[in-house]
């Protein structure tokens, strides 16, 4: 594809990161390259050549100096392909799914590279048109790049065998195995390959109703399942493919927040505690857009693109896929209040103020999500913790169950501990909408006093199985013993508002002492606190106001005694038998007193 043809940002990224690598090459770092993991040998070299083949970069970016940077980085990453055909490196041992990550870069790398006595790159027409490279004024170095071909030709022949027959251990493994071995079998058919793509689809999508897949993780949706199933549906002709990713997309919608990242609550997997940029969207949105024609796909394409600088990966990927180029459909205002697949992806309210713009509601993760004009409210009842009983990767474990976003002050989590036999903090288990702006989250949590071993399950030796009562485990044989259950009850009622929210609390529980924390985001002032030992801060009244700029979030608590110096954050002993924790980050407030008792907390934002 001619550089005339690519968007200026794409080149420009590319370049940047490319001026980066020579850079450091230059200052001894290409003696090292052999300590660099296998992925980020793959992901420099492709955006090294795929500046080469779209003839961008200009004078100060050479094409002979950008191949000798590619071969040496090919080259470290031959050296880390073991005998079986499989990467040395990574989290995981031996990994096919690992380095199918790897063999797709290498596998798009050598579909864009020029061949000797060609002008263009190796897919020619794909995706319909005139040959892409048939402009390419650099056709001239196919030459100078038949050594980095062979190589990479080398290490795609070797590793076949491995992602053909290797297994793996995550849901997207799954897809990213299968897209390497679509475009193995683009570049040399092997109806092998496609068998195994077909008996990996036969066990069927993991992608519920509401288009959230069955790990739940933004980071895991944006960078493998949805590019991976765009590029079985593209290779192999498999349209319904396409169909789900626009279910995901269309689902992400509601999740975008105001600080352009997504929301994360709900994820199974490592980012459940952390921001995620909408940014690592952009090129699905811009692919998802021109391909449906949806105006609000085109604004999200145009936001995320706009929220971060540009993917230096996206003008390899602009070579092979020609919607990365057209343009976006319509243009649309990208403010969150007016995209209308939100409304589609959950409920738009006639609410009696008309500033309560919408509600959204996503069952399959117990999320709802409220947008006005003035704030954002995130409630949460999603965590896995009530069905499997413990802490584990894998499971959606966080125990924020509410977010508050007003301007530029965001309320990153609001947690309820209580000292209940160390079980943790409150992880509700339902989220039941009772009005048109009115949701209750529930939990119910027990433990056990157990009562002696009935004769016949007596062992004169004591000798009995070692069992997990869901607190702890023992040589107890639990399951066999009579039990006095203590029980806790935990209900808030929350009203999603123009200007913020109320939650009405209720702690069903024998006498025990409980805590609120408010985690706020760094860079504001918080008013009404009192500093505790710890770091965090303490209302002792109830009632205080965290400011950022023009925008105040006031809180104030009422209806229950309040305690002075009130428990802090309980992770559970899940963490702290372990010595660790699952606090939030950010400047944290809390309020305690002791249970049973009833309270409301009313938060309000004001601008000005």
């Amino acid at each position: 594809m001619s550089q005339s043809l690519l968007p200026a940002e794409y080149v420009e990224s590319a370049a940047k990161r490319a001026l980066a690598i020579l850079t450091a090459d230059r200052s001894g770092g290409a003696g090292r390259l052999v300590d660099e993991p296998h992925r980020t040998l793959m992901r420099d070299a492709k955006v090294l050549l795929s500046l080469v083949v779209s003839g961008g970069g200009g004078e100060a970016l050479r094409a002979s100096e950008l191949i000798a940077a590619a071969q040496r980085r090919v080259d470290a990453l031959r050296s880390l392909q073991s005998s079986s055909g499989l990467f040395i490196g990574g989290d995981n041992l031996q990994s096919p799914p690992d380095s199918a990550f790897t063999i797709n870069d290498v596998c798009d790398t050598l579909a864009f590279l020029p061949r000797v006595g060609q002008h263009g790159g190796g897919r020619g027409d794909e995706g319909g048109g005139d040959d892409p490279g048939a402009s390419n004024p650099n056709a001239g170095n196919a030459v100078a790049i038949e050594p980095v071909r062979a190589v990479l030709e080398r290490i795609v022949r070797d590793a076949t065998d491995a992602l053909l027959h290797g297994g793996i251990h995550t849901p997207n493994h799954r897809w990213e195995i299968s897209a390497a071995l679509a475009r193995i079998h683009y570049l040399s058919p092997d109806p092998r390959l496609v068998d195994r793509v077909d008996e990996w689809l036969a066990e069927g999508v993991d992608v519920d109703n509401d288009g959230i897949y069955s790990e739940r993780s933004p980071n895991y949706a944006a960078h493998v399942t949805n590019p991976s199933l765009t590029a079985l549906a593209r290779i192999l002709e498999r349209p319904a493919l396409d169909a789900v990713v626009e279910r995901n997309l269309d689902v992400t919608l509601a999740l975008i927040r105001p600080d352009d990242t997504v929301e994360t609550l709900q994820s199974r997997r490592q980012d459940q505690r952390e921001r995620f940029p909408l940014a690592a969207y952009a090129g699905a949105y811009r692919i998802a857009a021109v391909r449906t024609g949806r105006a609000d796909f085109a604004a999200i394409a145009r936001r995320a693109a706009a929220s971060a600088p540009t993917d230096p990966e996206l003008l390899a990927a602009a070579l092979l896929e020609p919607a990365l180029c057209a343009p976006l459909p319509a243009d649309q205002s990208v403010d969150r209040e007016s995209l209308p697949a939100f409304a589609e992806s959950g409920e738009t309210l006639d609410a009696p103020d008309d500033r309560l713009a919408s509600i959204a509601v996503v069952p399959s993760i117990q999320m709802a999500v409220h947008r006005s004009d003035h704030v954002e409210a995130v409630l949460y009842a999603g965590s896995d913790y009530a069905q499997a009983g413990r802490i584990r990767s894998g499971l959606a474990n966080n125990p924020t169950f509410a977010r508050l976003f007003a301007g530029e002050v965001r309320l990153d989590s609001i947690r309820l501990s209580r000292s209940f036999f160390d079980m943790g903090p409150f992880r509700p288990s339902s989220l039941e909408r009772t009005g048109t702006d009115r949701f209750v989250l529930t939990e119910t949590v027990r433990a056990a006093y157990y009562q002696p071993l009935a004769p016949e399950h007596r062992d004169p030796d004591g000798a009995y199985a070692l069992v997990d009562d869901g607190r702890f485990s023992a040589a107890m044989a639990f399951p066999l013993r009579k039990q006095d259950v203590v029980t806790m009850r935990t209900r808030v009622e929350a009203r999603l508002l123009p200007d913020g929210m109320d939650l009405d609390v209720e702690l069903d529980a024998p006498r025990l002492g409980w805590s609120l924390e408010f985690a706020f985001a760094p860079g504001g002032e918080l008013v009404g606190g009192l500093r505790a030992d710890d770091g965090t801060w303490i209302l002792p009244s109830g009632a205080g106001e965290y400011r950022v700029g023009t925008t105040a979030l006031g809180i104030r608590v009422s209806g229950a005694a309040l305690s002075d110096d009130p428990m802090p954050y309980e992770p559970g002993q899940d963490y702290t038998f372990l010595g660790g924790t699952d606090a939030a980050d950010g400047v944290r407030v809390r309020v305690g007193g002791t249970a049973p008792t009833r309270f409301r907390v009313a938060l309000r934002a004001t601008r000005g």
